[in-house]
């Protein structure tokens, strides 16, 4: 579960990080006049994790069939990003779709996951690897990231997230309930 809870990490925060620099630099967006796109991707995140216990209801109540459809918008919507075509609108709403992906996701690896270890004593030890693992994961890609958009442009980084949401696909748990 440490593959997609720093897969997960890597997103999360460079989402909210990246975001203002993204629009200005790709659209021209004066940020002062146009708050609504800052205010947009986080509210949507909000509504992300507000919609947790319907999308747990959805996958059967479980918490790893939800991070699996988690990764699976994630991953759409940052192909989509990866598109030649670029509006401020197409890419606002995909960014606050895999914010809201992201905070499900999140709720599933930091919240539900941990109980799973109740019987065993470890729901704070575990818990703490995974949240760890997760801000971890957001320092390093933030350090990368700066890089790597400087060398080779917002492309890299969406692209990057499509391959982290793959790769968390192969590495979820299978467990019944």
């Amino acid at each position: 579960m440490l593959v997609p809870a720093f897969c997960h990490g890597v997103m999360k925060d460079n989402i909210s990080l990246w975001m203002a620099a993204f629009f200005v630099t790709s659209f021209s967006i004066d940020l002062k006049k146009s708050s609504w796109f800052l205010l947009f991707i986080p509210a949507i995140g909000l509504l992300g994790k507000m919609c947790y216990s319907f999308v747990y209801q959805l996958c059967g109540r479980n918490e790893n069939k939800v991070s699996f459809f988690g990764f699976i918008v994630c991953g759409i919507a940052a192909a989509v990003l990866c598109m030649p075509f670029k509006h401020p609108i197409l890419s606002m709403f995909c960014l606050g779709v895999i914010y809201a992906a992201v905070s499900v996701i999140n709720t599933s690896i930091l919240s539900i996951y941990p109980l799973s270890f109740a019987k065993s004593g470890n729901i704070a030890t575990v818990s703490g690897l995974m949240d760890f693992g997760v801000y971890f994961a957001a320092g390093v890609g933030s350090a990368i990231y700066g890089v790597v958009i400087a060398n080779f442009g917002y492309f890299a980084m969406f692209a990057s997230w499509v391959a982290l949401s793959v790769i968390s696909l192969f590495f979820l748990p299978n467990r019944k309930k």
